[in-house]
């Protein structure tokens, strides 16, 4: 995914589901956008992909509450993650990540839905190029929702 999917995604969730507060949204977009900064380490979807990350900042978020929400970017950064590849929820300790792959298929009038978990390991360290055309509506319609919910 890209940063204008992760921070599009939670940030309609977070407006559909709940009471906005401009706070909060923004502290919810940084943290649904921060994992992908491991892309400056060694490897993407690494230390930041991780529980050895999100677990300490969950916690400290009980201690400082403007983090909290924060927090719950970074496990949906996850969380849409696990759906668009694999995570390596004990990196360092492991380096195999793992996902869930949705299948559905369809012939003639019937649907079949299927899910399988896979499994792999972090990419190491290239350049990246990002494609963002497919985002920019996505994106559009994400910042028309917020001007509207707080207009």
């Amino acid at each position: 995914m890209d940063p204008i999917e992760h921070a599009s995604i939670p940030a309609i969730a977070y407006l559909s589901f709940s009471n906005p507060d401009p706070i909060n949204l923004m502290m919810f977009i940084l943290g649904s956008v921060f994992p992908d900064f491991d892309v400056f380490a060694k490897e993407h979807r690494s230390y930041l992909h991780s529980l050895f990350f999100l677990v300490p900042l969950a916690l400290l978020s009980t201690l400082l509450p403007w983090l909290k929400m924060f927090a719950v970017g970074v496990a949906f950064h996850l969380a849409l993650d696990a759906f668009s590849g694999v995570v390596p929820f004990l990196y360092p300790w492991k380096r195999k990540g793992y996902g869930l792959e949705l299948i559905v298929k369809m012939k003639d009038s019937q649907i079949s839905i299927s899910a399988r978990i896979v499994s792999g390991y972090p990419t190491p360290k290239i350049e990246r190029t990002l494609k963002l055309n497919r985002s920019i509506p996505l994106g559009l319609l994400t910042l028309a929702l917020i001007i509207k919910s707080f207009s």
